[in-house]
C-alpha cells in the first residue's frame, strides 16, 4: 500500500513538474532603423510554421520599435519574419525556447538598396503591412473553408468585423464600399462582394479611408467616418464567370427567385440581374439597386423604411415588413477600358413593386387643454414600375480627369386606398366620421446630365475643378378623390367630395461650381470657390367637382387648385484655409461659404407674388489630430442652408384625407442649422479593442415647424412657419472587443445612442415646446469555433420619453426593447444549420394592440455536387406563426401607434446555384452576345 502511494506521489510530482513550465512563451524585441538607430513604427512581427503560411502570432511594433508576441507553441518549429517596407526582412528559426520571455533585445534592419531605386523584390508577403494610411492582408495567410466567398475571408482578418446581417466594419468603422481592383463590383454595396466572390481567387485585401472623387483626385484626407475594401484579385484571375443564382417554393403560394451573373475578361466587366418573389424580399439590396441607378449623383432622395425595404427617388423596394410586396426587378451593368486613359459605365434598371397593405392607427392628438383619439382602418394597393438609363464616361490622365454622366428615369405609379376614420374627444365622445377613397395615376420623366472636370498641376495640392449639372423633372397624373364626413354634435352638416384632380409639374435645376486651391507653403494652402444654383418649377393642379347633371368633373374647384411658379437662385462664393503640421498628426480646415439667396414665387390662379431675397454665412472648422497610427480625435463644426420644400411652399390645401389637410406657406426662409461635433476613434491590433464615440450638438435658426389649428368637429388644417430656438444633442458610442485564434474567435460589442432634442410647435394658436428623450443600447456577443460554430445573442433596449410645456398635457413614455439568439452550425459535413430567434415587446401601446411576439426563423442546407458549388436549403419563416408589426412613435404634436399586416408563417425549399469559373484559357474570339 505504501508502495503504490509513493508511486502515485512521485507521479503527480512530475505531473506537476512538467506542468510547471507552460507550453507556450512570449517573444519582445525592438526593431531600429541600423543607420539611424531610430525606431521602426508599426512593422509587422509574425510567427508562422515554416511549411506552410498558416499563422501563429502577429504583431506590430508601437512609437518606440517594440513589439510583444504572445502564445509560442515552446515545441513547435517557428519562423519568426519582421517585415518593413523598403528595409531588408529579417527571418529566424526558433524551437524548444526554455524561457517564458524570450526577449531578442533590439534588432537592427538595414535598407533594401533595390527597394529604394524603385525596383521591386519578391519575396514572401507579410500577412499584414502597414501603408500610410492603408492596411494590407495578405490572403494566403489567412485560411477559410473549401469554396467559401469573400465574407469567410474578411471574418478571419483582425480588425475586421462581420454581423449576421452583413455589416461590415474594419478598425471600428463601418465598410460603406468594397472594390475589386479597384473599381466597383457591381455598384459600392459591399454585400454584393461578400455573397459573391470567392475567397480563393483573392490576393490582397486593402483597407483604407473612403474618399470622394475630389479627394482622391487631389490627395486630400478623407472627411467621412467610413472605410473602403479594395480587392486585389490573384494573376490569372482578371477573367472569368462567376455570380449565384437561387429558385424557391413554399406553402402558402410563396416564391422567391434570384439570379446574378456576373463576366469579366481583363478591363472589361459585365454584371446582369434579375429577381422576382413575393416574401416581402428585395432581391438586391439598396446600394446595388442605387448603383445600377447611376450612383450617388443621380439619387435625389432615399428611405428607409420599418423591416428592410427601402425607397429610391420614390420608388419604393421591397423589404420585410410592412404590407403584402410582390416584386420584380432586373438590370444589368457593363464596365470595359479603352487604352490607358478612356473608360465607360453603362446600365439599365428595371423595377415593378406591388404592395397590398392593410393599416390600423390610433393617434392621440395634442391640444392646448387637452386631447382627442382619432382611429382609422386603411387598405391600400400600389403599382410602382421604373425603368432607368444611366451611363458614365471618364477621361484620366496624369494631369485631367473628365467625367461625363447622363441619365434618363421613367416612372409609372399607380395607386389606391381606402380609409375609414373615428375621431373621438372626452369620455370617447365621437364628434366625426369620415369614409374616403383615393385613386391616382402618376408618371414622371427625369433627365439628369452632369460634367465634372478636375485639373491638377505639377505643384502637390494645387488643383482646377469645374462641375456642372442639369436635373430635369416633369411629373403629370391624375387623380380621383372621394369621401363622406359626418359630424355628430348637429354645428356643421355633412360634407362630402367627389373630384377630379390634375396634376402638371416642371422642376428644373442647375448648378455650376469652380473650385481653385493653392498651396503656398509644404503645410498651408488656400481654396476659392464658387457656385451657381438656380431652381425653376412650375406646378399647375387643376381641381374638378363632379358634375351631377352632365356626369363629368367638370366644375372647377379653386380651394384646391392652383398654378404656381417657384424660382430660387442661390450664389455661393467661398473660401477656404488648410494648416497642418510637419509630423501629419494634425490638421486644421477652416473656411466659410456666403450665400446670396433670392426666392420669387408667383401664384397665377390668385395672382399673387412673394420675394424674398436672403444672406447667410455659413462657416466651417475641422481640427483633425492623430493620437497614434490608428486613433484620431476630430472637432468639426459646421453650417449649412436648407431650403424648403415645394410641398411645404406651395399656397394650396391638400385634402387626400379629409380630416387632416395639409397647405404650404409661400413666405417660408430657407433654414441654417449650425452643429458642433467631436468624435473620437482608436482600434489597437494588439489588444483588439476598438472605440468610436461620437457627441453632436445643433441648432437651427428659421426651422420649419408645424401649424395645426383644429376646428369644432376636430378638422385638422396644417401649415407651416419659421421658429428659432430648436435644438438638439446626440451622443454614439460604439464600442468592441474581438480576439482571433487559430480554433476560435470571439467579439463582444456594445453599441449605445442617445439623443435630446427641443422643439417648438403651434396648436390652435398656442406655441409650446416639447422636449424628446431618446435612449437605445445595444450589446451582442458573437463565438465561432473553428469552421464549425458561430453563435451570436444580442439584446436592444429603446427608450423614449417626451415632455410638454402644457399644463393640460402629461409626458409620455415607451419602452421597446428586442432579445435573441442567431446562429449557424457546420456540421455534419456538407449540412448547415441556420436559426434565428427573437422577442419583441413595447410596453405602452394603445389597448387593442399587441405589446409582445416571438419570430423564430430557422433553415438547413444541404451542400451538393464534389465541388459544393450548390445547396438545397428548406427553411421556414415565422415558424410559431406570432409575428406582427406593431410601432409607438411620439412626436411634437401626436402620439401615435400603427399595426400593419405582415407576412406569416411558410415553409419553402430552395435550390441555390453558385457559378464560379476563373482563370481559363481565353478564346481568340469573343462571343457575339452574352444571354442570361
Amino acid at each position: 500500500m505504501k508502495k503504490r502511494f509513493f508511486f502515485l506521489a512521485a507521479i503527480l510530482v512530475i505531473g506537476f513538474s512538467a506542468h510547471g513550465q507552460s507550453a507556450h512563451y512570449n517573444i519582445k524585441g525592438i526593431i531600429l532603423d541600423s543607420a539611424k538607430h531610430t525606431p521602426l513604427v508599426s512593422a509587422t512581427v509574425y510567427a508562422r510554421e515554416p511549411g506552410d503560411s498558416t499563422l501563429i502570432a502577429l504583431g506590430f511594433t508601437d512609437e518606440k520599435g517594440s513589439f510583444l508576441l504572445r502564445d509560442i507553441p515552446r515545441e513547435k518549429k517557428v519562423l519568426l519574419m519582421i517585415f518593413y517596407t523598403g528595409y531588408s526582412r529579417y527571418r529566424h528559426i526558433l524551437q524548444g525556447e526554455k524561457t517564458d520571455l524570450l526577449d531578442l533585445g533590439k534588432i537592427y534592419l538595414s535598407t533594401n538598396a533595390y527597394a529604394l531605386k524603385g525596383v521591386t523584390i519578391t519575396g514572401e508577403k507579410p500577412p499584414i503591412a502597414i501603408r500610410g494610411d492603408t492596411i494590407e492582408f495578405n490572403a494566403a495567410s489567412f485560411k477559410t473553408r473549401p469554396n467559401s466567398v469573400l465574407s469567410g475571408l474578411l471574418k478571419k482578418l483582425p480588425g475586421v468585423e462581420v454581423d449576421q446581417n452583413g455589416k461590415i466594419t474594419a478598425n471600428g468603422k463601418t465598410v460603406d464600399k468594397i472594390l475589386v481592383d479597384g473599381k466597383k463590383f457591381f455598384g459600392d454595396d459591399p454585400k454584393i462582394a461578400l455573397e459573391n466572390l470567392p475567397a480563393a481567387i483573392v490576393d490582397k485585401v486593402q483597407v483604407t479611408d473612403t474618399k470622394t472623387r475630389e479627394e482622391e483626385i487631389t490627395g486630400q484626407p478623407s472627411s467621412g467616418d467610413t472605410k473602403t475594401i479594395n480587392i486585389t484579385l490573384k494573376k490569372g484571375k482578371d477573367h472569368g464567370v462567376f455570380g449565384r443564382a437561387y429558385a424557391g417554393y413554399g406553402t402558402g403560394k410563396h416564391y422567391d427567385a434570384s439570379a446574378l451573373v456576373n463576366y469579366f475578361e481583363g478591363k472589361r466587366r459585365i454584371s446582369l440581374l434579375g429577381a422576382t418573389n413575393n416574401i416581402n424580399q428585395v432581391g438586391f439590396t439598396m446600394n446595388e439597386i442605387a448603383d445600377m441607378m447611376g450612383g450617388p449623383g443621380n439619387i435625389h432622395s432615399i428611405s428607409i423604411n420599418r423591416g428592410g425595404s427601402f425607397g429610391i427617388n420614390g420608388l419604393q423596394f421591397g423589404g420585410g415588413g410592412e404590407g403584402l410586396k410582390k416584386s420584380t426587378s432586373a438590370g444589368v451593368n457593363y464596365n470595359d477600358d479603352f487604352g490607358k486613359h478612356f473608360s465607360v459605365n453603362g446600365s439599365y434598371f428595371y423595377g415593378d413593386v406591388k404592395v397590398d397593405n392593410e393599416t390600423k392607427t390610433a393617434r392621440q392628438n395634442i391640444l392646448p387643454d387637452s386631447v382627442f383619439y382619432y382611429n382609422a382602418d386603411n387598405k391600400s394597393h400600389n403599382n410602382n414600375l421604373s425603368h432607368r438609363v444611366n451611363a458614365t464616361l471618364s477621361y484620366k490622365d496624369s494631369l485631367w480627369r473628365i467625367y461625363y454622366e447622363p441619365s434618363i428615369e421613367i416612372t409609372d405609379q399607380k395607386g389606391t386606398n381606402r380609409s375609414m376614420a373615428v375621431s373621438s374627444g372626452v369620455k370617447d365622445r365621437m364628434v366625426n366620421q369620415s369614409n374616403s377613397l383615393y385613386t391616382t395615376s402618376a408618371q414622371s420623366k427625369h433627365f439628369v446630365n452632369s460634367l465634372n472636370l478636375y485639373r491638377t498641376f505639377k505643384k502637390k495640392g494645387q488643383y482646377l475643378s469645374l462641375y456642372g449639372s442639369a436635373n430635369n423633372t416633369h411629373q403629370t397624373g391624375s387623380d380621383f378623390n372621394r369621401y363622406q364626413n359626418i359630424f355628430y354634435d348637429g354645428s356643421a352638416p355633412s360634407d362630402s367630395v367627389n373630384q377630379y384632380i390634375d396634376n402638371d409639374a416642371v422642376n428644373n435645376r442647375y448648378y455650376g461650381r469652380l473650385r481653385y486651391a493653392q498651396p503656398f507653403t509644404k503645410n498651408l494652402s488656400l481654396e476659392l470657390g464658387y457656385g451657381l444654383n438656380w431652381q425653376y418649377g412650375l406646378t399647375d393642379k387643376k381641381t374638378f367637382d363632379y358634375n351631377g347633371a352632365t356626369g363629368k368633373y367638370n366644375k372647377p374647384d379653386t380651394a384646391y387648385s392652383n398654378k404656381f411658379r417657384s424660382n430660387i437662385i442661390t450664389q455661393t462664393p467661398q473660401l477656404g484655409l488648410t494648416l497642418k503640421s510637419d509630423s501629419g498628426k494634425w490638421r486644421l480646415d477652416a473656411g466659410a461659404v456666403f450665400n446670396f439667396i433670392g426666392l420669387h414665387h408667383y401664384s397665377f390662379t390668385h395672382e399673387v407674388a412673394f420675394d424674398q431675397n436672403q444672406f447667410f454665412v455659413t462657416p466651417m472648422i475641422n481640427l483633425t489630430r492623430k493620437v497614434s497610427k490608428s486613433g484620431s480625435l476630430r472637432l468639426d463644426y459646421s453650417s449649412y442652408v436648407r431650403q424648403p420644400d415645394i410641398s411645404q411652399l406651395l399656397p394650396v390645401a391638400d385634402n387626400t384625407n379629409p380630416l387632416y389637410i395639409v397647405k404650404g406657406n409661400p413666405d417660408l426662409k430657407p433654414s441654417v442649422r449650425n452643429g458642433l461635433r467631436l468624435s473620437y476613434d482608436q482600434f489597437d491590433f494588439k489588444s483588439g479593442n476598438s472605440i468610436w464615440v461620437n457627441l453632436e450638438y445643433y441648432t437651427t435658426k428659421n426651422d420649419i415647424a408645424n401649424v395645426t389649428t383644429y376646428d369644432e368637429q376636430l378638422r385638422q388644417l396644417t401649415t407651416y412657419t419659421n421658429v428659432d430656438g430648436n435644438n438638439g444633442l446626440d451622443v454614439n458610442i460604439n464600442l468592441s472587443k474581438t480576439k482571433k485564434k487559430e480554433d476560435y474567435h470571439w467579439n463582444v460589442r456594445l453599441g449605445a445612442y442617445g439623443r435630446r432634442n427641443n422643439n417648438h410647435s403651434f396648436v390652435n394658436d398656442v406655441p409650446y415646446t416639447s422636449q424628446g428623450y431618446n435612449l437605445t443600447l445595444r450589446p451582442s456577443v458573437t463565438y465561432g469555433y473553428k469552421e464549425l460554430l458561430e453563435v451570436t445573442p444580442s439584446y436592444e433596449l429603446n427608450y423614449q420619453y417626451s415632455r410638454y410645456d402644457l399644463k393640460a398635457l402629461n409626458n409620455r413614455q415607451n419602452t421597446q426593447y428586442k432579445a435573441g439568439v442567431s446562429g449557424t452550425l457546420y456540421w455534419p459535413s456538407r449540412l448547415t444549420w441556420e436559426s434565428d430567434w427573437n422577442y419583441t415587446h413595447n410596453s405602452n401601446v394603445t389597448p387593442g394592440f399587441q405589446k409582445g411576439y416571438w419570430l423564430w426563423n430557422a433553415s438547413v442546407g444541404l451542400d451538393l455536387f464534389k465541388q459544393k458549388q450548390a445547396t438545397l436549403k428548406f427553411s421556414v419563416y415565422d415558424l410559431l406563426n406570432q409575428n406582427i408589426s406593431v410601432r409607438r412613435n411620439i412626436t411634437d404634436t401626436y402620439i401615435e401607434d400603427t399595426q400593419t399586416i405582415i407576412l406569416h408563417r411558410y415553409f419553402m425549399l430552395k435550390f441555390i446555384y453558385n457559378l464560379r469559373k476563373f482563370g481559363e484559357k481565353k478564346k481568340k474570339e469573343r462571343p457575339a452576345f452574352f444571354f442570361f
